[in-house]
């Protein structure tokens, strides 16, 4: 038994103030060497002492004033010139050069990307392109049909590629080639006089009457879900019988079949069960002592979960005096491409 059944990037200006500036915003930056040294901004003249070097006429090491100082002590005079580094006072010293811009060109789209197509992914690329993505999931297929996204348009409905494909073999019980297997207290696939077609039916018994417990029978076929699959459709005939009278040690609210789609067994053993297509219940009657039709689809939730796998359609009974009757199975399915 199965349980009880089964580049971010931004523009920085940068001004580099001799060879002591700070660069603020990006990782490396290269400067001319010929910038690179303190205090050559000015057309400093001639002195006894050589070339000034941004302010002093001696020609001693250059000094920058910080911000508040005089600009350069006493200038000096060189011979018959100005006085060197400029301007009276020793002038300020030059700039070394300003530093590049910053960081990438800024990239991205120039405008919305959104194609106003509902079931499209729209995306922008670090190209500055936009990309639509169709995705089929978006859409819902009217009844019976197939529907798929197309780009430009919309979601777009279609016939099926294959419709009500029969996945079941043998469906009426009459071939015994095989293609169920029973596991359980008893046979249930045997001859029957008033079958609802040919000469068999799956015949779900009573218990014994010293029984301790309910008689358990699962008859089982294995079928393979293809991909795409958007209908699957489960149909067939069933007669419920109940005895002529209720006995209180074996109540019918113990008895039942489901008709259920269930897993292969895992490494474990268990089994995962996906959908009970219908569970009749004997203590919900009434009894249905003549045939009578049932068809079930399966809901897209379990559709999604299926496709591509093969599972088992069972049909599992626990009984006391109740018996069952089910034959003319169909387990039907459409698939989109």
């Amino acid at each position: 038994m199965r349980g009880s059944l089964k580049t971010w990037s931004g523009l920085v200006l940068v001004a580099a103030a001799g060879a002591c500036s700070n660069i603020i915003g990006v990782s490396e930056l290269e400067i001319d060497p010929s910038l690179d040294s303190p205090g050559e901004g000015g057309s400093g003249g001639t002195s006894s002492g050589g070339k000034s070097a941004g302010g002093k006429s001696s020609g001693g090491s250059s000094v920058i004033p910080q911000a508040g100082e005089d600009g350069g002590g006493a200038a000096g005079t060189s011979q018959g010139g100005t006085p060197a580094g400029g301007a009276p006072g020793g002038g300020d010293g030059g700039l070394s050069g300003e530093g590049g811009i910053g960081g990438e060109p800024t990239t991205g789209c120039p405008t919305d990307c959104d194609d106003e197509i509902a079931c499209t992914v729209d995306t922008c690329l670090p190209s500055g392109k936009c990309k639509h993505t169709a995705d089929d999931t978006a859409c819902s297929a009217a009844a019976g049909k197939c529907t798929s996204c197309q780009l430009g348009i919309g979601c777009v409905d279609s016939e099926p590629v294959e419709k009500d494909v029969e996945l079941l073999l043998d469906g009426n019980f009459d071939e015994q080639s095989g293609d169920w297997q029973q596991f359980g207290d008893a046979d249930a696939i045997l001859p029957d006089a008033t079958a609802q077609s040919g000469s068999h039916s799956a015949y779900f018994s009573a218990a014994p009457l010293d029984a301790e417990e309910p008689a358990f029978i699962d008859i089982t076929q294995l079928v393979y879900i293809p991909p795409g699959t958007i209908k699957l459709t489960a149909s067939g005939w069933y007669k419920m019988i109940w005895a002529p009278a209720e006995d209180v040690l074996r109540p019918r609210s113990d008895e039942y079949v489901t008709l259920t789609l269930w897993s292969l067994a895992d490494n474990d053993g268990d089994y995962t069960r996906y959908h009970d297509f219908d569970q009749w219940d004997a203590d919900q009657g009434p009894a249905q002592t003549a045939w009578k039709s049932f068809t079930y689809d399966a809901p897209k939730s379990v559709l999604s979960k299926i496709q591509d796998l093969e599972v088992t359609l069972d049909l599992v009974s626990e009984t006391w005096d109740t018996t069952y009757y089910f034959d003319t199975l169909s387990l039907k399915m459409s698939v989109c491409e």
